[in-house]
């Protein structure tokens, strides 16, 4: 007889669980357990009851006491009030102006506390939180958002929380200072009305202390408190939190440790699931810490199937034999909705344009495949690694590489130029269109190659007499957020017909709706960027009778490669998200 127990125990409401030894490696293996003197011991969550039903309910001599029967009965109303929430029968915002999907989000964040918002791009998650932190009336609420969203977060409070007061925190260190001065004198006042803090990530680590994980040492700057710890946060918001998708870096620590007292945890992205459901745990650990816990190996190696690699381990998605059970607890704080169903947006039409390359691009490609070096005009290239012999193969499908030699002699590539097959083709797809246009690719230099041509056949039109728009504004890495922001408003207001645009700069936190089609030189591996970037024109607000995204692929070239990639990390994603994206993304490839 196996005589497992399991109970609560009465002074901390732990679960405890009796097993014999020998049930040990059987035990071991269930996240949010660990060893307490002769006893299982974890924190009570529907998760962890869960996977002791699955692995132990089933043994001669399992018992369940009529604490954990009544836990059990607890988590399964529980489970039907989310698919109250879910299904719009549940009404906490008195906001009439919020459509009938929004006000479940609404629901979904007051009641659930720690809930992932996973709609799709482009159906008002913002919107969403900030009706939720005005229907709880929260006191306080940090948002944690891209550079670029965190002045828009501090206007739409004025529309959506009217009784906040937003303080949008940027500029220097001082002027920083005077701010948190500032609310701290408000919330040591009188005076009660709630504030709304959005900071932007890569400063969120300045201002807080770090959470530690693993055998990460912290310096000691890392753990003295920040201006941010000397507030109990009611709400703390993490908007596009895909960026907390790596456990290791200092802004996902820093998410962790500011928000580690607060009431309401919020994750809102479109795009939870960047490559590999792997990615959900960090989230998570934010979301709702105790269901996640801190043993990731654990958790992973539950619910992720993956196999061993000659570079490490490899992720292949869901494990199918838990996957009913995982989906059974994530699904009790996730909610997604897709434009489809919520939003009446035109449909997508999908190209794939195969170039030939130009001669020059195919020698040098070829050339750095067979010897991974290739002389071109400004000197002779070298791949040491295969890393950068991927970069180096997805410049010359691209345009060719120019060369310079840095202080040390060594060559490096500076920028590229014609021939470009691309550049040629997004010429052409410009004649072909009245409308306006978003080009997208990876790599900057391809960017500003662009954008020269462009130039370039803008001033041979007006030599030759001819009233062709060629207009067009940069969104990349090297315009700051200021102009950034004034050249989407030049965009949009259709001051300028082209919008080009880096994916790292122009896949998050900007509407480009005023375009009907997306031109994409080239994708990202990264799944979750690729949709990003497309929901930039695909989102509340277009209004063409169908919208169009080509992607330019040159024949027999990494560029296949990473259409195939994206397809694999979107089967994987669909696992989680279950709206179709691997139908998506097969009728790209």
């Amino acid at each position: 007889m196996n005589n497992v127990t399991v109970g609560l125990c009465p002074h901390t409401g732990d679960v405890i669980l009796d097993a014999p030894s020998r049930l040990s490696p059987l035990v071991g293996r269930i996240p949010g357990l660990s060893v307490s003197g002769i006893r299982w011991r974890g924190t009570l969550t529907w998760p962890l009851l869960l996977a002791i039903g699955t692995e132990l309910g089933r043994l001669p001599g399992f018992t369940a006491t009529p604490e954990i029967e009544e836990a059990i009965d607890s988590f399964m109303r529980m489970e039907e009030e989310v698919d109250r929430m879910k299904s719009g029968s549940v009404l906490v915002s008195k906001d009439d102006r919020l459509y009938p999907y929004q006000h479940a989000g609404v629901a979904m964040m007051a009641h659930r506390r720690g809930v992932l918002l996973g709609d799709e791009m482009g159906t008002g998650k913002t919107v969403q939180a900030l009706a939720a932190a005005r229907s709880i009336s929260a006191r306080t609420t940090l948002v944690v958002a891209p550079n670029s969203m965190k002045h828009r977060w501090g206007r739409e409070v004025d529309i959506w929380y009217p009784e906040a007061r937003p303080f949008v925190i940027h500029g220097t260190p001082k002027a920083k200072e005077k701010m948190f001065e500032e609310i701290l004198d408000i919330l040591a006042g009188t005076d009660d009305f709630p504030i709304v803090v959005s900071v932007n990530w890569e400063s969120l680590r300045t201002l807080t202390r770090l959470a530690g994980y693993g055998s990460i040492k912290l310096t000691d700057k890392e753990r003295v408190d920040g201006p941010l710890n000397q507030i109990h946060w009611n709400v703390v918001v993490a908007d596009e939190a895909h960026r907390a998708k790596d456990p290791k870096s200092k802004q996902t620590r820093a998410l962790w440790y500011v928000s580690k007292d607060a009431e309401y945890r919020w994750a809102l992205t479109g795009t939870p699931v960047l490559n590999t459901p792997g990615d959900l745990w960090s989230i998570g650990r934010f979301v709702a810490p105790e269901e996640y816990t801190k043993q990731r190996h654990k958790w992973h190696n539950r619910n992720i199937l993956s196999v061993d690699t000659q570079w490490g381990p490899k992720d292949l998605g869901l494990n199918p034999d838990r996957e009913e059970e995982f989906t059974r607890w994530f699904d009790t704080r996730f909610l997604r909705r897709t434009k489809d169903e919520v939003l009446d947006l035109p449909p997508i039409t999908y190209q794939t344009r195969e170039l030939e390359m130009k001669p020059a691009q195919r020698s040098a490609y070829n050339k750095m495949i067979k010897d991974m070096i290739v002389r071109v005009e400004t000197g002779i290239l070298a791949a040491t690694d295969p890393l950068a012999l991927l970069t180096r193969l997805s410049q010359m499908a691209s345009a060719l590489p120019v060369l310079e030699e840095d202080d040390e002699g060594m060559p490096q590539v500076v920028a590229l130029d014609a021939p470009s097959n691309k550049v040629d083709a997004l010429l052409e797809i410009m004649g072909e269109t009245e409308g306006q246009l978003v080009v997208f690719a990876m790599s900057r230099k391809l960017i500003e190659l662009a954008a020269r041509e462009l130039d370039r056949h803008a001033d041979m039109s007006k030599n030759k007499n001819r009233t062709y728009d060629f207009s067009y504004v940069e969104i990349t890495g090297r315009v700051d957020s200021g102009m950034r922001d004034a050249n989407v408003q030049m965009f949009q207001s259709g001051k300028r017909r082209i919008a080009l645009c880096t994916l790292a700069a122009g896949s998050e936190g900007i509407n480009l709706f005023a375009a009907d089609t997306a031109v994409f030189l080239q994708r990202s591996y990264s799944f979750g960027q690729t949709q990003q970037a497309e929901a930039r024109i695909h989102r509340m607000g277009q209004e063409a009778e169908r919208v169009t995204i080509i992607d330019l692929v040159s024949k027999d070239t990494v560029d296949e490669a990473v259409i195939k990639a994206l397809q694999s990390k979107g089967e994987m994603s669909e696992q989680v998200l279950r709206d179709q994206a691997a139908d998506l993304l097969r009728s790209k490839a």
